[in-house]
């Protein structure tokens, strides 16, 4: 069921159907169509996504998502993100509130099963999309983690030094003390890049759609509407700081006039 907390943050910055109500829209739909979606982020295919947290109290703030499997994915949501150097660039507030969230309980977070994710548009640069994703992506099996900031072509290698300076800074800021490799690889294990095409037309967005009218609703000719009421009532879950479990998401589209398929 949805419910209230009564947090401070950027809900006043959460107007209309903006890329951060958009991408929980799109998160509404992977609960509401539980095991029928790959899950993402990475995780395993047996786990579902359960609820959603808009403007959660946590330092990653934009959504948090509850798995099936005890698992939280702490979400921010940017929709365009250059590999840029500076703390109040979007990638060093981004990265700022990922360190945050860590320092807060470093020993409760499990790359298994977390995650933090910067989620963002493809008109995002080529360095975030591409080669931090690259990155990530070798160090998270990696047996050398060290080694991987100097693996790859220059691209990557350059990604991963402004990450790795983006932690850094914020951690001895934090903590005052130098941050260790085994502490960087524990952060940078739960950091995921999702690139994720919901403006309006977009290739997420389509297929958001085509999953509310193959697998959510009776009827398919109601996938707009179910759509655009899942944007409209995420945006209001930010403004009121609500989270809502799959039953909460199913009323909201059933007082909408949307008539649901058999759980």
């Amino acid at each position: 069921m949805a419910s209230n907390s009564s947090t401070g943050g950027g809900a006043a910055t959460h107007a209309g159907t903006n890329y951060q109500s958009r991408v929980a829209a799109w998160t509404a739909v992977q609960i509401l169509a539980e095991q029928d979606v790959t899950p993402p982020w990475g995780l395993p295919a047996i786990v579902t996504l359960e609820s959603l947290h808009a403007e959660a109290p946590h330092a990653i703030d934009d959504l948090t998502v509850h798995t099936s499997v005890g698992g939280r994915v702490f979400a921010q949501a940017k929709h365009t993100v250059g590999l840029e150097t500076t703390p109040a660039s979007a990638l060093g507030s981004t990265i700022a509130q990922f360190v945050q969230e860590f320092c807060a309980a470093p020993l409760s977070f499990s790359p298994t099963t977390d995650r933090f994710v910067l989620v963002t548009s493809p008109t995002s640069s080529a360095p975030i999309k591409t080669h931090l994703t690259g990155f990530l992506t070798r160090l998270r099996t990696s047996s050398d983690p060290a080694a991987e900031f100097t693996a790859g072509n220059q691209d990557e290698q350059r990604a991963a030094s402004v990450l790795g300076d983006h932690i850094t800074r914020e951690w001895h800021a934090r903590n005052n003390e130098p941050l260790t490799m085994p502490e960087l690889t524990a952060i940078l294990r739960l950091v995921y890049v999702h690139i994720l095409d919901v403006d309006p037309g977009g290739q997420d967005e389509t297929t958001a759609k085509n999953t509310l009218r193959q697998r959510i609703l009776k009827n398919p000719a109601d996938a707009v509407l179910a759509w655009n009421t899942l944007i409209t009532t995420t945006a209001n879950y930010a403004t009121n700081h609500q989270r809502a479990d799959r039953h909460a998401l199913q009323r909201a589209l059933t007082d909408a006039g949307v008539d649901l398929q058999a759980p």
